[in-house]
């Protein structure tokens, strides 16, 4: 009866949080030096990315705002080349080591962004929201998406 009753009971408690148990600290890393600039700019594009989709799909009107987003983003992925110094993947950092043992893949990924956030700029300064949806799904896929597909780790560290 005791392991019918008592047993279950204690399992849900601990797993419930009701009995405290102990826990190991996990101590936060704050981001420091090119890896916390990293962040920052990943941060940027991220929120213009969100500013465009949510302008796109919520918003109309925001759309004005568009070209404003797609130049932020232009400018921001000229200089992602340059964020990823040899060996910067210290926690926090999500960058794989595969951004320096495949270099030609990585160069040819941020090569890609540069060129897709253009064709994403011209395509909203344009104005045709339909365009410019599909102008950004490329971007966001082939572009955000295709580094972090092979280049990023899935969960933090």
């Amino acid at each position: 009866m005791f392991a019918r009753f008592v047993v279950p009971a204690i399992l849900a408690a601990v797993a419930g949080g009701l009995v405290p148990y102990p826990v190991e600290a996990q101590e936060k890393v704050e981001p420091e030096g090119v890896v916390a600039y990293r962040i920052a700019v990943m941060r940027t594009l991220g929120a213009q990315m969100m500013g465009i989709k949510t302008a796109l799909t919520e918003t109309p009107e925001f759309r004005d705002n568009l070209v404003w987003h797609a130049r932020i983003l232009q400018d921001a992925s000229k200089i992602l080349p340059d964020l990823f110094p040899e060996g910067s993947n210290a926690p926090p950092s999500r960058t794989l080591p595969t951004v320096w043992e495949k270099k030609e893949e990585f160069e040819a990924a941020t090569k890609k962004m540069i060129e897709l956030s253009a064709a994403f700029l011209e395509t909203a300064q344009g104005g045709d929201p339909d365009a410019t949806m599909a102008a950004f799904a490329r971007m966001g896929k082939q572009g955000c998406g295709g580094c972090h597909e092979t280049f990023r780790s899935k969960q933090k560290r």
